[in-house]
This record gives C-alpha cells, structure tokens and sequence, in this order.
C-alpha cells in the first residue's frame, strides 16, 4: 500500500477566498469580482500575492498572519468537491493518509473536525511557507517512510518540484482551478482533475 500526503489549501480545502479576505482586511482597497479571483486561482499563491501588490518579502509575513486569523473561520471553508469520498476509500484501500501543509496544525484539525474527517489521517504535519521539500523529508525521516512508495498531492508546481527533488511522487491537482500548462511544466507524475482520479492512479502505480 501506498503513502499519500495531502497538500492542504486548495487540495483538500477550497481556502483561496478566505486567505483573499484576510489579505484585503490587512491592506484594503477594492474587493475582487468573482473573475478576478478565478483569474488569480490560475497562478501559484505567491505570483497571486504579488499581483495584490505584496512585495515578495513580505508574503510570507502575510500568510503568517493571515493563518493565525484563520482559525475562527475554518466551519466558512469549502471542502473541495468529491474529496470526503475520496479520503474515505483510499483509507478503506488501505492507504496511509497524511498532511503537510504551511498552515497552522490547528487550523487543519478544526476543518477536519468540521467536516467529520479526522479519523481517516495519521498524522498532520507542518513545515514552512514555501518550503515542502523540507517538510517531506521530515516527514520521510520520523515515520520511517519510502520515498519510491510515498504520493504527495498537491495544486503548486513548486510543491511538486520540491517533493520529487527529494525522491517523493508528486501528483499535481487542478480542481482549484490551477493552470494545468503551469503545473505540466513541474513535470509530476501525474496530473489529475478530480479526487476520485487519486484511487485509480494508486491502484495502477502500485499494482
């Protein structure tokens, strides 16, 4: 059986309009529309944060920040569609499910409380903005893990290039509405549009 770790803000948790919400109360300004902020879905995280006019120093100041005031809100966010199906059956399959993410730990457990989903994962594991690579090896370190064996999910091409630089599979999701060009250019293992995909590409790499 294989391991899969999940990426958490726009892999598992439809969280851009939040952290969008929290950016514009710390900066003001005019709110986007609703294409705007499909427009900036299309980017990684820190290009859409630039285009908000953050200077690049300060992002991850920011998203610090914006993780800390997240946590009263967590019940607003969106799980993304067809993913309570999935985590459920790659369970049932026999998979161990993981978390690595640069949010806040606490943030993670009280939208999975929320959504009835805490028992399906091992563990929840935090690492630094921007810095998965890190983070996975870690991870590979403290539960003893295999690389070869080991499926990291995730919506940022820099995600996928990080984790594979360190022997990991990384399967790249567009259901956030990421442009699959840019994540193609990552070069993942797989790219995949719908979390019911997740089972199927594990059963075919682990026949």
């Amino acid at each position: 059986m294989a391991t899969v770790v999940f990426d958490f803000d726009g892999t598992l948790a439809d969280s851009f309009p939040l952290i969008l919400e929290a950016v514009h109360e710390r900066r003001g300004g005019r709110r986007l529309s609703a294409q705007g902020i499909a427009d900036l879905r299309r980017v990684p995280l820190f290009q859409a944060l630039r285009t908000l006019g953050l200077q690049a120093w300060r992002i991850p100041l920011v998203l610090l920040s914006v993780r800390r005031a997240m946590y009263t809100h967590m019940h607003e966010v969106p799980i993304c569609t067809g993913m309570p199906a999935a985590i459920k059956a790659l369970q049932a399959a026999g998979h161990h499910l993981f978390i690595l993410s640069s949010n806040r730990p606490a943030n993670i457990q009280a939208f999975l409380h929320y959504h009835r989903l805490e028992d399906y994962f091992e563990g929840i594991y935090h690492c630094g903005v921007f810095r998965k690579g890190a983070g996975i090896k870690k991870l590979l370190r403290v539960k003893h893990l295999s690389a070869k064996h080991c499926w990291y999910v995730a919506n940022e091409a820099a995600d996928i290039e990080d984790v594979q630089a360190a022997g990991v599979n990384g399967v790249a999701v567009t259901w956030s509405g990421q442009d699959d060009t840019l994540l193609a250019q990552a070069l993942p293992a797989r790219i995949i549009t719908s979390p019911q995909q997740l089972e199927q590409v594990l059963a075919e790499e682990t026949a």
